[in-house]
């Protein structure tokens, strides 16, 4: 397969990625790439269901934390990029709206595929979480 990369990002990766989702309950395998302001690195991550359910974790999360982990808390997001297996484009869940916009800007982009990037759909960080919660004892 042609490797299709853009900007740092793998439409292959993306993929490997989504062929690693855990998903036996939803059967919805769903795969993100994170790529870092600070470094140009894209983390890779898939959905990783539990039978408690509130232990998942959506693949945008498994991208972000890798990404924190390797680069410390000041590490930011310059975009964000999401495919599942729907025909449609779907957007993060509010959980990790919440998450990616905590190490993100007014830059950050989010785009969403469709399964085989049939159709793309892409937003502001702002678009999807506005007002989002940033906390700060400064």
């Amino acid at each position: 397969m042609k490797d299709n990369s853009d900007k740092g990002f793998s439409k292959d990766e993306l993929l490997r990625a989504q062929s690693n989702s855990y998903s036996p309950f939803s059967k919805f395998k769903v795969a993100a790439a994170v790529k870092s302001e600070k470094s140009g690195k894209t983390y890779y991550g898939c959905n990783v269901e539990n039978a408690t359910y509130g232990a998942t974790i959506c693949a945008e999360r498994t991208a972000l934390v890798k990404m924190v982990s390797e680069e410390g808390p000041e590490a930011k997001i310059e975009e964000v990029r999401i495919i599942s297996i729907s025909d449609e484009t779907i957007s993060p869940c509010g959980v990790c709206r919440q998450s990616l916009y905590e190490f993100s800007d007014e830059k950050t982009t989010v785009i969403s595929y469709s399964k085989d990037f049939k159709m793309e759909k892409k937003w502001m960080m702002d678009e999807l979480l506005p007002d989002g919660f940033k906390f700060s004892i400064d």
